[in-house]
């Protein structure tokens, strides 16, 4: 009957014992569970920051402890890779910069000879409307030259040249090239209306003056052969003669 008594209060301690060490297993779980995930939280968000757009965004690292390297890692990876961004959007400001400041007409097709990207010069000339980017090139300018020249280029993968004249308000002659990228054709529009102009005025200058020359020619001619056929011995003609040709 005495022992009963002892084995209650030792049952009720090792029970007591039990729940408190469970307690104290459980609270040691979460402070080191919470130690762990939190820092891996921060980590999961910065990530989710950049992925945003955010590429500012950093994960703070206060310890030398694996998670601490880690994180110095991922910090000096975001450096890196905003730095790269910087650069490649700075390429592509300038290169947007050159293109919309060139005189020649700047168009880029894709696979599906659907426009891409059109400078301001070519979107003034083929007069492009606002929503252009993604329309086939077929719907917008209506030119079956140009569609043959992206198809020959297209089948070959070689940079293509033609001569093509564009109707509109005035009509344009152009040197149009188009230029086979990897999943991509470039396409330069040249116009050469101006120096063709001059060409014809030129040619046409020269037409004008061989023609007006002809007549004054031929007689220099003729009176130059009559002085060389016995005329020059004649004192009444060589005078007049060598006169006309003067």
């Amino acid at each position: 009957n005495r022992i009963q008594p002892i084995i209650s209060r030792f049952r009720n301690a090792l029970l007591l014992a039990s729940s408190t060490g469970l307690v104290v297993t459980i609270f040691l779980s979460y402070i080191t569970t919470e130690t762990i995930t939190r820092p891996i939280r921060r980590l999961t968000q910065t990530i989710q920051s950049i992925a945003r757009g955010e590429i500012t965004s950093r994960v703070l690292a206060h310890s030398n402890d694996e998670l601490g390297q880690l994180f110095r890692h991922f910090n000096q990876m975001a450096d890196s890779v905003q730095s790269q961004i910087c650069t490649i959007s700075h390429e592509r400001d300038r290169l947007v910069t050159i293109l919309e400041n060139m005189v020649e007409e700047v168009l880029l097709i894709d696979e599906e000879l659907a426009i891409v990207y059109a400078n301001s010069a070519a979107i003034t000339m083929l007069n492009l409307p606002a929503n252009y980017r993604a329309h086939p090139l077929i719907e917008l300018i209506r030119h079956p030259e140009l569609q043959r020249l992206l198809a020959e280029s297209r089948n070959t993968r070689n940079t293509t040249f033609a001569e093509i004249r564009f109707a509109g308000s005035t009509e344009r002659e152009t040197e149009v090239t188009a230029v086979p990228l990897v999943d991509q054709y470039l396409v330069v529009i040249h116009d050469v209306s101006q120096l063709r102009q001059l060409e014809r005025v030129r040619v046409d200058f020269v037409a004008n003056v061989s023609h007006e020359m002809r007549t004054p020619l031929t007689s220099i001619q003729g009176y130059a052969e009559t002085l060389l056929n016995g005329a020059l011995e004649d004192s009444s003609a060589n005078s007049r003669f060598v006169g006309k040709i003067l």
